[in-house]
């Protein structure tokens, strides 16, 4: 069974209620987040956002977000809703001292596709209506999120945006997936989430040398057919487990699009499945970092 749709007609905004955003406040913000997290926040300018995964001391991820600058002394994080609330009480437990305030905001969240022509990815607008972030594009169609008010306008499916959410390959942690994936095992690396000229940071020592050695074993691939899966659940080949849903976006008519972290030995060895069905390669939308 094949898609049979047409992404290039899609346009809308589909409300995030899956996702949520933490703000950090105070002339330490910037420096209490770099020490916390794998990209350099220090010297993140205004007008850009940036991903960065929060690692446990093991190298594990406990979650990937989305940050940018929202004023001299204040940086937004956004993230998935399932992991937000243990998120801002880990980074809490490492505030001590610094001036920076943490808190959950109840700021709703959009997805937004369609409309101009693509544009350069993660560069960030603000406005009294709220801040946009613009996503990588897929199949040439615009993606980006807006933090703000309430948004008028056509309506899309939220199926459609998890649909080019996972064809993007960005790698989101979920309640499901926490400290499952050091940060290349789920290429999140390739898409520049980790800075590994900056200082250290919780599980840096276990990344970078991941990433040193050059010898990964897994990585994240976009998988495509008739299955119903969820993030945590097992990938298998040959009957043998291989792999781990990361996530997931299902069409009305059946078709699945998944990303999952899978022994890269396994991956043509036989025919990966899910629950028993089977699921064919897609190519990922961006070259991973070894072999560039």
């Amino acid at each position: 069974m094949e898609p049979n749709f047409d992404t290039n007609s899609w346009n809308g905004a589909t409300r995030l209620d899956d996702w949520a955003c933490i703000a950090a406040r105070g002339p330490d913000a910037a420096k209490f987040l770099h020490s916390q997290l794998s990209q350099d926040i220090a010297l993140m300018p205004a007008g850009q956002a940036r991903l960065a995964g929060f690692c446990s001391a093991k190298g594990r991820l406990m979650a990937t977000m989305m940050v940018w600058r929202e004023g001299a002394q204040d940086i937004m994080l956004a993230l998935p809703a399932s992991v937000a609330a243990g998120v801002l009480k880990r980074l809490s437990m490492f505030v001590m001292r610094s001036q920076c305030k943490l808190s959950l905001c109840d700021t709703p969240m959009w997805g937004l596709v369609g409309g101009t022509e693509p544009r350069q990815a993660w560069l960030t607008t603000q406005s009294d209506l709220g801040a946009g972030i613009q996503l990588p594009s897929v199949q040439n169609v615009p993606r980006s999120i807006f933090v703000g008010t309430e948004l008028d306008g056509p309506t899309l499916p939220k199926w459609q945006w998890d649909w080019l959410d996972v064809s993007s390959a960005l790698p989101w942690i979920v309640a499901e997936t926490q400290e499952l994936f050091v940060p290349q095992m789920v290429n999140f690396e390739s898409v520049g989430g980790v800075n590994f000229k900056k200082g250290c940071y919780p599980g840096q020592e276990v990344v970078a040398r991941s990433q040193l050695r050059g010898t990964l074993k897994r990585r994240m691939y976009l998988l495509e057919g008739s299955v119903s899966a969820r993030p945590g659940q097992d990938v298998s080949a040959n009957a043998d487990a291989v792999g781990t849903v990361v996530s997931c976006a299902t069409a009305p008519n059946g078709m699945s699009r998944v990303l999952a972290q899978l022994q890269i030995d396994a991956v043509n060895q036989g025919q990966l499945t899910i629950d028993g069905n089977a699921v064919k390669l897609l190519p990922l939308p961006y070259e991973l970092m070894q072999d560039i």
